[in-house]
């Protein structure tokens, strides 16, 4: 019988897109305010983010406004909040980018490349 090995760590196979872990200052701009957050990775599709539990997560349309490395502006992304979890002190959320501006696909092309040159060459 072939035993089959899993590596949790690397989910990317299950993805349409390759995700970049990265901790960036992020805000959501919703219709309920503003809310400051922590990204955990990116991905042409969308961003995992971190943000204090007090209070219920957006629904629907947020607009994400953050910096990157190697982008000279503030970049402003209209997405979608698709899901969340809490516990007593931290909210996780998953939110989908409605479109991509020229320069974060740009950012993702060199990114990426870089990226998956790092993470599977061993």
């Amino acid at each position: 019988m072939e035993r089959m090995i899993f590596n949790l760590n690397n989910v990317q196979e299950r993805r349409n897109h390759i995700r970049i872990p990265i901790i960036i200052s992020v805000k959501e701009y919703s219709a309920s305010g503003v809310t400051l957050c922590l990204s955990r990775d990116i991905s042409p599709g969308g961003m995992a983010l971190r943000r204090a539990a007090n209070g219920e997560a957006p629904e629907g349309e947020v607009i994400l406004e953050f910096n990157l490395p190697g982008v000279d502006e503030k970049l402003q992304v209209k997405s979608e909040f698709l899901r969340s979890t809490q516990n007593k002190k931290i909210q996780s959320g998953v939110v989908k980018f409605s479109q991509l501006p020229q320069k974060l696909q740009k950012w993702f092309e060199l990114t990426g490349e870089l990226y998956q040159r790092q993470t599977y060459i061993t």
